[in-house]
C-alpha cells in the first residue's frame, strides 16, 4: 500500500507468490486473488497488515472480485482453462472425443502401434503452476499418472519407436523452463524415471538415441547412459529424419529463420547438398514420428487452414482436418502410420459467484 500524500510505501503479504488482482473494502480490508495455497483463490488481509485469510477454498481461478455498496455481498469471476483430447483420421472422417475432465491437456502423443497414448495434463485451477504426465490406452480407458512431484512441470512426452520408452521434459513450477531436465522411464514399467541430462525438446532418432535441445544448442542422449555429444549447428533445433538421411531443423540465426532440410550421409556424416528452406518462420508445426510431413496452419487469402507438407521434396497440400493457432500451440500428436491424429479442444469456462454476509 502507497499513501498519496507522503508516498511512504507499506508491504502486506511476504510469501512470494503471485497476486492477480485486488479490491479495497469500506471496512479497511484487502480482498486478493492469489495462488499462495496453490491455485487462485480470494484472500483478505488488513489496510495495517497482518495475516492474510483466506475466503474462498474451490479448484481455483478467482478473480474480478467486487463489494457491493451495503458491505455485505462479495461478488467475483471463477474462471477454468479446460481442454480435451479429440481423434480424427488424416483424411478428416472419424472425429471423436475421448476425454472429457474438467482440466486442461496438453502435448498429446501416439504410442507406435497407435493403441496408446501420452499426454501432460495440468492441475485443477487457472494458471496452475503443476502439471503432470499421464498414459492411457486410445479410448480413453486403463489411465495412469506417471509423475507425481508436488513442485513439478512435467511436459512433451514422447514415445521411443519402438515403443519401449517414454522421454519427457521436466522443471519446477518455481522456476523456468530453460532449467528443464529429460527424464526415461520404461513403458512396460513406469515407475522411478531415470535422469538423462538437461534440456528441452525431444526427439528420438532410433530407438537408442534421441536428440534433446538445450541453450540453443542440439546434443545426442543414449538409453545406454552415455555421456551427451554436440550435434548439428547452434542456434538451430535439428531433426534427423527419413533413416537419418535428411536434416529437418529451424533455424533462429538472424537472416535465415525458418525451417530448412539439408541431406547427410548418416547421422554424423557431412551434408551432400545445400540447405533447401522449406517454410518461413513458424512456431506452430508438428513433424510426423515418421519424419515424412509437416502439419502447420496457414492463412490463404486471410482465410485460416491447415497445410500438409511431404518431406523431403516440400510438397504443399491441404489438410483435411482444421485446426486453428490455438489448437496446434496444445500440441497436435501424429500417429506413426501418418493415418491418424490426436489433438486438444481447449475452452474456458466462467461463472460469476456472489457470497453474502462475507464480514459476518
Amino acid at each position: 500500500m502507497r499513501e498519496l500524500t507522503t508516498g511512504k510505501e507499506r508491504q502486506l503479504t511476504f510469501d512470494q507468490k503471485r497476486i492477480d488482482e485486488v479490491c479495497w473494502t469500506r471496512r479497511d480490508e484487502i480482498i486478493f486473488s492469489s495462488d499462495k495455497a496453490g491455485s487462485f483463490n480470494l484472500w483478505m488481509v488488513p489496510v495495517d497488515g497482518g495475516p492474510a485469510v483466506q475466503i474462498t477454498k474451490g479448484s481455483g481461478g478467482e478473480t474480478g472480485m467486487q463489494i457491493s455498496a451495503d458491505r455485505k455481498k462479495l461478488l467475483y469471476l471463477q474462471t477454468d482453462r479446460i481442454g480435451n483430447l479429440w481423434i480424427a483420421n488424416s483424411d478428416g472422417s472419424g472425429v471423436r472425443q475421448i476425454t472429457f475432465d474438467e482440466r486442461l491437456i496438453s502435448a498429446p502423443s501416439f504410442s507406435p502401434d497407435s493403441e496408446r497414448l501420452l499426454f501432460s495434463m495440468e492441475d485443477p485451477g487457472l494458471w496452475t503452476t503443476t502439471c503432470h504426465i499421464y498414459l492411457m490406452s486410445r479410448d480413453g480407458s486403463n489411465r495412469q499418472q506417471l509423475t507425481f512431484g508436488n513442485d513439478e512441470n512435467a511436459d512433451y512426452p514422447q514415445w521411443s519407436p519402438d515403443g519401449q520408452w517414454i522421454a519427457y521434459s521436466s522443471w519446477p513450477s518455481s522456476a523456468t523452463w530453460d532449467s528443464s531436465k529429460v527424464y526415461l522411464i520404461a513403458a512396460s514399467n513406469p515407475t522411478a524415471p531415470r535422469l538423462l541430462g538437461r534440456g528441452l525438446g525431444i526427439w528420438w532418432i532410433n530407438p537408442n538415441t534421441l536428440i534433446v535441445n538445450r541453450q540453443f544448442k542440439n546434443w545426442l542422449f543414449s538409453i545406454d547412459g552415455a555421456p551427451p555429444q554436440k550435434f548439428y549447428e547452434d542456434s538451430t533445433r535439428a531433426y534427423p529424419i527419413l533413416g537419418e538421411k535428411y536434416i529437418l531443423f529451424k533455424d533462429f540465426r538472424k537472416g535465415g529463420e525458418g525451417w530448412w532440410i539439408v541431406p547427410v550421409a548418416g547421422l554424423n556424416g557431412p551434408s551432400t547438398g545445400p540447405p533447401r528452406k522449406i517454410l518461413p518462420e513458424n512456431p506452430y508445426v508438428t513433424i510426423a514420428p515418421n519424419g515424412k510431413f509437416l502439419l502447420y496452419p496457414k492463412y490463404v487469402n486471410n482465410v485460416g487452414e491447415v497445410r500438409k507438407m511431404s518431406l523431403p521434396d516440400g510438397k504443399e497440400q491441404p489438410f483435411p482436418v482444421q485446426l486453428s493457432d490455438l489448437q496446434f500451440g496444445y500440441g497436435v500428436g501424429v500417429s506413426y502410420d501418418g493415418k491418424e491424429i490426436v489433438y486438444v479442444e481447449p475452452r474456458n469456462r466462467a461463472k460469476l459467484v456472489m457470497i453474502e454476509n462475507l464480514f459476518k
